[in-house]
């Protein structure tokens, strides 16, 4: 009986072709299951390493320069501010703050000063390529959803920007940009720095009299100053001169004391004056004001005294019991509301009666002795001492100025503080990154070489011949 081969279904007949058409199916299926083979991995990474290393390295190498350009031509200062009042949004004297006061005309003028780019960059140039927000660990942003206390300050690369024709490269430009607005902020933003008169004193257009008065102020404010330091507790010493508060106040006691105290002497009993008929006139007016003065607290005191002593008749007869204060003092008194407040107050007009007074005497015995006229002598060893105090004060508020600027840079230095994130040269580099992408470059050139290895391994691909199916048809 005759055999008859039996038909392919479609689905076998599509097999077939597709076996034949490509050389996936032109291996057994256990060939296909282990198409990936670390065996064949491993020695196509050792037949091909120096291609893969060149590879690698080369990747590695052009991403890190094309960073390092990259950043090179701007960066980046991240500020966070330290102090109470920051969560606030305030400043440490507890006004608003704002952050784009970094682009203000103030601090681009000190930051160019600083850099020593004047005519080079302009502050209007600069305020241009520095750009602000608000800063997180995960970048730059500048939605104003909460208050911020870390901000970054970007500065991009322009003309005098870039290191040419004298100028600076952004990274130096941006420390001066952030040393210029740490002045700006501590000066007027924490405690209030010492600001003595700059100007030099027209001591020429000054009578005599006015001058011993202008020094004695001079005094007394370095002297109000000092002594607020001193009152604190501040033991703060100079790194640069080692000086102290306290040293300061003993230097200043001793101008008041000797250098202060011979010009005034000097003064009054020589009687100097540059014109005499108006410097007693002055003196003469002066003292009628005082006179008036002296009568009204002489008045005071006399109206409180009588007030006590008919008190004091009246209560002859009445008995002293001991009690206690508001205070929580022991005393034996009539009372301690009325009386004894009158009697302190008639000590305090007597008082300010007998400074009057003292005022009216002064003035009378400058008087004498501007009218028994001692020469122009005495007015020219005047003068060398006006300017050897001159000389001493000047270098004494300097030394509080210098002082009380280190002690309050020490105070305050945390209050703001700068971090560069792309400053280091690896940072610039970007390393990380740069090793990442070399990463993948290797793996993309070593599947590469895998997968054209194992083509090749493929029957009839070496040969050029056809795909064949394992009974060799």
């Amino acid at each position: 009986m005759a055999k008859f081969k039996r038909r392919k279904t479609i689905a076998e007949q599509i097999a077939d072709e597709r076996k034949q058409d490509s050389w996936a199916y032109a291996v057994s299926p256990e060939e296909d299951i282990k198409f990936f083979s670390i065996k064949k991995l491993i020695q196509v990474l050792v037949s091909r390493w120096l291609i893969l290393l060149l590879a690698v390295v080369t990747v590695f190498f052009d991403c890190c320069l094309y960073f390092y350009f990259q950043n090179d031509r701007e960066a980046v200062a991240v500020l966070s501010l330290n102090y109470e009042q920051s969560t606030k949004g305030l400043t440490p004297n507890n006004t608003r703050f704002s952050i784009s006061e970094v682009r203000s005309e103030k601090v681009a003028e000190l930051a160019i000063q600083y850099a020593g780019v004047e005519g080079l960059v302009e502050p209007d140039d600069l305020i241009d390529h520095i750009s602000v927000g608000t800063y997180t660990d995960r970048g730059y942003y500048d939605e104003d959803a909460y208050i911020a206390t870390s901000f970054y300050i970007h500065l991009s690369s322009g003309y005098g920007l870039d290191g040419g024709d004298g100028g600076c490269v952004p990274s130096e430009m941006l420390k001066m940009v952030v040393k210029a607005y740490k002045d700006v902020f501590f000066g007027s933003y924490t405690r209030n720095t010492v600001a003595f008169e700059d100007e030099a004193a027209d001591y020429g257009a000054m009578e005599y009299l006015d001058i011993v008065s202008y020094i004695n102020l001079r005094l007394e404010r370095v002297s109000a100053f000092l002594s607020e330091r001193v009152n604190e507790g501040v033991a703060f010493s100079s790194s640069e001169t080692g000086q102290t508060f306290q040293n300061l106040q003993e230097i200043l006691n001793n101008i008041r004391d000797l250098s202060y105290g011979q010009f005034k002497a000097y003064v009054w009993e020589n009687g100097l004056a540059k014109n005499d008929v108006l410097t007693v006139a002055t003196l003469e007016y002066k003292n009628e004001n005082l006179q008036k003065q002296y009568d009204q607290a002489m008045d005071e005191y006399q109206i409180r005294t009588d007030i006590i002593e008919e008190y004091e008749n009246a209560m002859i007869d009445s008995v002293l019991i001991p009690t206690y204060d508001d205070l929580g003092e022991y005393y034996m008194a009539r009372t301690k509301t009325g009386i004894d407040e009158l009697a302190n107050e008639a000590e305090d007009y007597l008082q300010q009666a007998k400074e009057y007074q003292v005022q009216i005497d002064q003035n009378i015995d400058i008087i004498a002795n501007i009218q028994a006229d001692n020469g122009q002598a005495s007015a020219a060893r005047a003068d060398q001492m006006i300017q050897s105090l001159d000389d001493q004060i000047g270098e004494l508020e300097e030394l509080a100025t210098d002082l009380n600027w280190e002690y309050q840079n020490e105070l305050t230095h945390n209050y703001v503080s700068f971090q560069y994130p792309n400053a280091g040269l690896l940072s610039k580099l970007n390393v990380k990154v740069g090793l990442v992408l070399a990463g993948v470059a290797g793996l993309v050139v070593l599947a590469a070489f895998y997968l054209e290895n194992r083509r090749r391994e493929l029957p009839g691909q070496s040969t050029g011949e056809a795909p064949h199916d394992q009974n060799g048809k």
